[in-house]
C-alpha cells in the first residue's frame, strides 16, 4: 500500500501497515481523526496521500533531504489541506504516542519545512507538497510524522477533522536496522495455542521485518505455518507480539521457530519447544 485515503467511518484512531519484500523500506500509516465521530456522510469529504512513507538520507553536511507528498482530491468539492509535523514513538505493543516537533530524543528537529502548509485542491486534482529534512550533526537516523488535514462537514452540520499521517524517515549514511529475538513462550488459553515474542531491533535503522513462525515435529519437519504480517520497530526499541499456532496438533514434542527478514545480512530467528499432551 503506497496511498492513504481519507475516507472513513467511526473509529478515532486507525493504523493500516503494509510492505512489500522488494520495497521493504515502505511501510503505510494511515491515521484517521475526528473532532467530533458522526455517522459517515455520502457527502463528507475524501482524500488520498501518496506516498504514506518516506525514507530519506540523513545528511550531515549540512544539506537538507527533500522529499514530495501527493494530495489528491477525490471528494465532490473544493478541499482545504493544512499540514504540520510532529514527533512520534511507539510502544512495544505498537501504539504510537505525538510528540511536538523537536522534542523527542530521535527527532529531525523543530526546523522541518513544508511547502506550502496550507493549501486548496479541485475535484479530482492532485497538487505536491515539498518538505525538507534539515541536515544533522551527527550520523544517526531521525523520524517525524507529517499530518495531512482537512475539515469537513457532514449532512448534520457537525465539523469532522480528517486526518492522514504519513512518516518520514531520515537514515543515517552508516546506520542500518538490527534484528534479535529476546524472549519466546508458548501461551494456552481458553483451548488456543500462541506463541509470545520479544523482538528488538538494537540497530541505528528503523526495521520492517516479516517472515513466519513454522511449527516442526521431532523429525525436523514442517507441520504448519503461520505467516507475519510486516511491523515497524523503531532503533533501539522493541515489540511484543503473539502469533496464533495451530490448535489440532497431534500429541507429541514439537518446536515453534521464528524466522524474520527484516532488512539485514542475516535472517533473525529463534525456536521454542513445545509439547501437546
Amino acid at each position: 500500500m503506497n496511498r492513504a485515503s481519507g475516507a472513513g467511518a467511526q473509529t478515532i484512531w486507525r493504523v493500516v501497515n503494509s510492505i512489500s519484500r522488494a520495497g521493504r523500506t515502505r511501510i503505510a500509516f494511515g491515521l484517521l481523526a475526528c473532532v467530533a465521530c458522526a455517522a459517515p456522510s455520502s457527502g463528507r469529504a475524501q482524500y488520498s496521500v501518496s506516498p504514506v512513507i518516506l525514507t530519506l538520507p540523513r545528511n550531515v553536511d549540512g544539506n537538507a533531504s527533500v522529499g514530495l507528498l501527493s494530495i489528491r482530491n477525490e471528494s465532490e468539492g473544493s478541499l482545504e489541506f493544512r499540514l504540520q509535523s510532529v514527533d512520534f514513538d511507539q510502544s512495544p505493543e505498537g501504539e504510537h504516542s505525538y510528540l511536538p516537533s523537536g522534542s523527542h530524543p530521535n527527532s529531525c528537529g523543530d526546523d522541518v519545512r513544508i511547502t506550502p502548509d496550507a493549501l486548496s485542491v479541485e475535484v479530482g486534482q492532485s497538487q505536491q507538497v515539498r518538505f525538507e529534512i534539515p541536515g544533522g550533526p551527527r550520523d544517526e537516523s531521525c523520524w517525524f510524522m507529517i499530518f495531512v488535514e482537512s475539515p469537513a462537514t457532514s449532512e448534520s452540520g457537525v465539523v469532522i477533522n480528517q486526518r492522514i499521517g504519513v512518516k518520514v524517515f531520515g537514515i543515517g549514511e552508516s546506520t542500518s536496522p538490527g534484528g534479535e529475538f529476546h524472549a519466546g513462550s508458548i501461551v494456552e488459553e481458553d483451548g488456543n495455542r500462541s506463541v509470545a515474542l520479544e523482538y528488538a531491533n538494537p540497530g541505528g535503522a528503523p526495521a520492517w521485518p516479516v517472515g513466519s513462525v513454522d511449527v516442526r515435529d521431532f523429525r525436523g519437519t514442517v507441520v504448519a505455518s503461520s505467516a507475519v504480517r510486516p511491523f515497524t520497530v523503531l532503533p533501539g526499541s522493541k515489540r511484543h507480539l503473539a502469533v496464533e499456532l495451530p490448535d489440532d496438533l497431534a500429541p507429541g514434542q514439537y518446536l515453534a521457530v521464528p524466522m524474520f527478514d527484516y532488512g539485514g545480512e542475516y535472517l533473525a530467528g529463534t525456536q521454542i519447544p513445545f509439547r501437546v499432551p
